[in-house]
């Protein structure tokens, strides 16, 4: 039919007549002469009946012998107090029924009887159930009733005209069953919950049953092959029907209407960016950004976003609610303060944001703080950008800065690729570092490449030495070190080099090419293997071998002087340069002063320490609590165990028991030799190391 609409996950169906084929096309041009005409081999759909609810299911139901309430039928009336029960329900001297219900006021056997009986139940209609106007219904019912859809009255049977009270009487005993059509205008349904209320009367005060139930179901189209999609913007068909003796019939055109699919604000909406301490005074500027993650557009009516500040009183303020507007699929919008909420403000520093829908459904739930990546949103005129767009987004971790802090401040700060000589290609490392000293780095997916240069040129998928950053903060000012035995990767090669680090976005944030055989010490002088390491001096986004030197390895820190008096209870295992590895070449006045360190922290302690392990003044075995600073690991970890040493004798493997799991590595020196006294570098220390796994 002309000017039909086609709904979005329908087709268009042409009547094909006996004998006859149907050519039509949809650029306007004549199908009887046209080259871009289509033979329509389709056939119309068979309409099939969608269920909304069947018999036998739950009914609230009201059987006390009086009128509920004067809007019992409404959609939003609460039915909460009213009896609950199985269909079919009702009463008779025979017959069966899951759901008994009262003859008699009150109950019992005798009396005054129930002349109306009345019945509510919720039912869910997908999306377009606006449009639908009527639905099929299999009923069983003794012996009369009104029907209600949200409160309006769409059938009635076995009753008088006009209004019916609590006490109208059917106007004739009838057991009615079977299929009945409801009928009513479009737009009584919804999509989402809807309510069917029915009373059903009594034909007399002394009618022996009464009962009650049905189904309810509606038609749609069947999935029909060959039919024509309509987009949302409609189609021109034109068509004509070439018969079996090949005449034409005449042209006919016709102008579909096509129906856009939509997605729900619940579906599409997220927070894309949010702008909540503004730079300079008056907290003037704010804004929000939504996305639509969905693949259709989403209409915005009725969306509000509510702000609270996160100290616990939960006192939310509605920052605006949106009076319409249309979000296209993979796109976003920009919410002002200035145009939506310009007397207001969303609040600075750690703030609770919560998105609800047009029917003040939450569809998400936010924490969010402009203290948070050192303060960098925080009045400096960047905004905090969301990396998750899940319903819940409350941690750092799912935000990011708006500027790329990491393409900023993330370089390469020291390499050691040649280790060729003695050791082979093992032992290999590099060294990160941020240059802000304001700023935390989130290196989570950042990737770093490093190859051999005519590999990186050709495919960066070549080199050797390719390492995915896991989860990690990178504190200002700070360095971190990657590995090749903890990160796995074959090797860096000894010839010339492209080192490249990316962004988790996959942008790249710094390029270097080197030469390393310019490096005589580092490289070394009778091929590769030398001692020294290269070490950045310029950290510009692109750098050559000119912008690096080469160094020593680092080594643990210098040790205080005078422990005495720069030992305290502040001073931590880090001022003192324990660090991974750091008592393989500790000397006894290096032990001693962490001995000293071991007492400012009243951890007990005599003569010795084992990495940080101390010993009571009582002797080396009376002890129940240490702690223990782990130099076996890459970094310094204190824990706290119950364990004793059983003895500690030089060139013995210490023995311990009590409540220890797991595997220690332990560096450790003695000098029982000398009756425990430590003496400035005690030549005769006892060094040892010590594995001990329970």
């Amino acid at each position: 039919t002309d000017g039909m609409t086609i709904g979005a996950e329908d087709q268009l169906y042409l009547t094909v007549p006996t004998g006859g084929t149907v050519y039509y096309t949809l650029d306007g041009s004549d199908p009887r002469t046209s080259e871009t005409k289509l033979a329509y081999s389709g056939a119309s759909p068979v309409p099939v009946d969608e269920p909304v609810f069947v018999k036998g299911g739950a009914w609230k139901y009201f059987d006390a012998g009086s009128l509920p309430d004067e809007n019992w039928a409404a959609a939003d009336y609460d039915d909460a107090a009213w009896s609950e029960g199985n269909g079919r329900l009702g009463f008779a001297n025979s017959g069966t029924f899951a759901t008994k219900l009262n003859r008699f006021v009150g109950g019992g056997t005798s009396g005054t009887q129930v002349n109306a009986f009345y019945f509510r139940k919720a039912m869910t209609l997908p999306e377009g159930a606006e449009k639908l106007t009527t639905l099929k219904m299999n009923l069983v019912c003794d012996d009369s009733y009104v029907i209600y859809l949200n409160g309006v009255e769409v059938k009635r049977e076995n009753l008088p005209t006009g209004e019916i009270a609590y006490e109208t009487f059917a106007s004739s005993a009838q057991e009615l069953t079977g299929e009945r059509m409801l009928t009513f205008p479009a737009g009584t349904l919804k999509a989402g919950t809807n309510v069917i209320a029915v009373e059903v009367h009594q034909v007399n005060a002394n009618s022996t049953d009464a009962w009650w139930d049905c189904d309810l179901s509606y038609s749609k189209p069947g999935n029909v092959e060959g039919g024509i999609a309509v987009p949302p913007e409609g189609l021109t068909v034109t068509m004509s029907v070439l018969t079996a003796e090949g005449v034409w019939s005449p042209v006919n055109t016709v102008v579909v209407k096509g129906e856009e699919i939509l997605s729900t604000q619940a579906e599409a909406v997220r927070v894309a960016a949010v702008y909540s301490s503004t730079k300079g005074s008056g907290d003037e500027g704010e804004f929000v950004v939504l996305t639509n993650i969905s693949e259709h557009a989403v209409m915005l009516e009725g969306l509000k976003v509510i702000c609270a500040k996160d100290d616990g009183k939960n006192a939310f303020k509605t920052i605006c609610t949106l009076t319409g507007g249309r979000l296209e699929a993979n796109s976003t919008v920009q919410l002002n303060q200035a145009d939506l909420w310009p007397s207001g403000k969303i609040t600075n520093g750690a703030v609770i944001m919560r998105v609800t829908d047009a029917s003040d459904n939450e569809i998400q739930y936010l924490k969010f703080s402009s203290k948070w990546f050192g303060s960098i949103a925080d009045g400096t005129g960047d905004y905090l950008v969301a990396k998750d767009f899940g319903t819940s987004v409350t941690e750092e971790s799912q935000w990011k800065p708006s500027e790329s802090w990491v393409e900023k401040n993330l370089r390469f700060y020291a390499l050691d690729g040649i280790t060729t000589g003695a050791k082979g290609d093992v032992d290999e490392y590099f060294v990160l570092t941020n240059l802000s000293d304001t700023v935390k780095l989130d290196l989570t997916g950042v990737k770093v490449i490093i190859g051999k240069s005519d590999d990186m040129v050709t495919d960066e998928s070549l080199a050797k030495c390719i390492v995915t950053v896991g989860e990690l903060m990178l504190a200002p000012g700070e360095t971190v070190r990657f590995d090749q035995a903890k990160e796995g990767w074959s090797k860096i090669t000894n010839g010339n080099l492209i080192l490249k680090i990316y962004d988790a976005e996959g942008a790249q944030v710094q390029s270097s090419a080197i030469t390393q055989k310019d490096f005589k010490g580092y490289y070394g002088l009778g091929g590769p293997g030398g001692e020294q390491i290269l070490q950045a001096t310029s950290f510009e986004r692109e750098t050559t071998t000119a912008d690096w030197i080469e160094v020593d390895p680092p080594k643990p820190a210098d040790w205080p002087e005078d422990p005495e008096t720069e030992i305290t209870e502040e001073t931590t295992p880090a001022d003192l340069g324990i660090t991974a590895g750091a008592f393989a070449t500790a000397t006894p006045t290096e032990l001693r002063k962490l001995a000293t360190w071991a007492k400012a922290n009243k951890v007990p302690y005599a003569g010795e320490a084992v990495n940080g392990l101390a010993f009571a003044d009582t002797g080396y075995t009376d002890f129940e609590k240490a702690y223990l600073l782990n130099c076996a690991i890459e970094e310094v970890a204190e824990k706290e165990a119950a364990f004793k040493f059983n003895a500690i004798m030089p060139g013995e493997t210490p023995t311990i028991e009590g409540d220890f799991n797991g595997t220690l590595t332990i560096w450790g020196a003695t000098t029982l030799e000398n009756g425990g006294d430590w003496a400035k570098d005690k030549p005769d220390a006892h060094f040892f190391k010590a594995t001990l796994t329970r």
